[in-house]
């Protein structure tokens, strides 16, 4: 069997509301298409252009996307949290918890970043693609001096797995939440990219000089 063509990883600046976003919008018609899944969660089926997630923090955040064959293929957002954006964990657990969590664990906020929007596509070569796309996000959030991820992860389709063999953690005393429009239990994780596993730091190294990034920073 053809391996499957390696992508090509580019990294989206965060933009102005209103701004033309032409690859934001195919970012979001994926992610929403892989979240609909042929009607398991209904809350994407989107409008007459089809599913879409057409989550606000987008707009706030980096995005970490593969491309193959001219579509999107893997996406991660990288959402700073010390800018007063709205990151996806906080809607789980409520305003302002995120923070909450981190100063109790005395991670300063300027330093976290939040991982979300995690969408890999379907077929051979997922697994693959999956851990590239997370340990692309540690690269990017890494050149912005980000060195602690806090995220929520998937229970039931083998997300959380995936988190927690590259080194990521549970978070202490946080629960997971039961998520319906997702069909998900979601979990928070967190950890600081010194903490991970070394096999997963050598494939964040790997991943930084793949990414296009017109504005990278070193």
């Amino acid at each position: 069997m053809t391996a499957p063509a390696r992508p090509d990883w580019h990294v989206l600046e965060p933009q102005a509301a209103g701004t033309p976003w032409p690859m934001l919008d195919a970012v979001r018609c994926f992610r929403g298409r892989l979240l609909y899944d042929d009607g398991l969660r209904p809350a994407f089926a989107g409008g007459t252009d089809g599913p879409c997630d057409d989550d606000p923090a987008d707009l706030g955040a980096h995005h970490v996307v593969a491309v193959s064959g001219g579509e999107p293929c893997a996406a991660l957002r990288v959402l700073p949290l010390d800018d007063g954006s709205a990151g996806f964990c906080d809607r789980l657990l409520g305003d302002g918890a995120t923070a909450r969590l981190l100063t109790r664990l005395d991670v300063p906020l300027e330093d976290a970043w939040e991982g979300s929007g995690w969408a890999v596509r379907p077929g051979p070569g997922r697994a693959r693609t999956a851990a590239e796309t997370l340990a692309a996000g540690v690269a990017v959030a890494r050149e912005l001096g980000r060195d602690t991820l806090v995220g929520a992860s998937g229970t039931r389709y083998g997300q959380l797995h995936r988190v927690l063999s590259a080194g990521f953690r549970r978070a202490p005393g946080v629960d997971p939440v039961t998520v319906p429009e997702l069909a998900d239990d979601l979990q928070v994780v967190l950890g600081h990219v010194d903490t991970l596993r070394p096999e997963f730091r050598a494939l964040v190294d790997r991943m930084t000089p793949r990414l296009s990034w017109p504005a990278r920073r070193s």
